[in-house]
């Protein structure tokens, strides 16, 4: 090998090394972080810190846990409250009916829903499909 090989050989491994003191100190940030979010998050009974700004959804949990879940959302909604007298979700009455869970929400919401979906809705957990029941409608 000539000097000029041994010498670039050389420059190569220092660029290596100086690559990998960067990865060094980008992963001691990183642990620095993650335990000033420890320390300032509030631990909940099971250890885990629980500040969130969205609530969690129902999945993989048992259905006995998903209906307390949903009986606890429903809060005065008379739909809601049915749908929990009648051991179901909104999710799981929007499979049955073959749409989501979120259009359900917006026919709720003064969307007026197709005659098709209040059908099978009243079909799956008798909630009856008249305007009565749907606050927009339905067409």
């Amino acid at each position: 090998m000539t000097p000029a090989q041994l010498r670039a050989l050389a420059a190569e491994a220092d660029a290596k090394a100086d690559a990998l003191e960067a990865t060094a100190e980008l992963h001691r940030e990183q642990a620095r972080t993650l335990r000033e979010l420890a320390d300032k998050g509030e631990l909940g009974t099971d250890g885990v810190l629980h500040k969130r700004k969205r609530s969690g959804n129902v999945s993989g949990v048992s259905n006995h846990h998903a209906l307390a879940i949903a009986r606890a959302a429903a809060g005065d909604d008379p739909f809601l409250l049915h749908l929990a007298g009648k051991k179901t979700t909104q999710n799981k009455l929007a499979k049955k009916v073959g749409c989501s869970a979120a259009a359900i929400s917006r026919y709720r919401a003064k969307r007026p829903i197709p005659a098709l979906y209040a059908r099978r809705i009243q079909a799956a957990v008798d909630w009856p499909a008249d305007a009565d029941h749907w606050p927009g409608g339905i067409v």
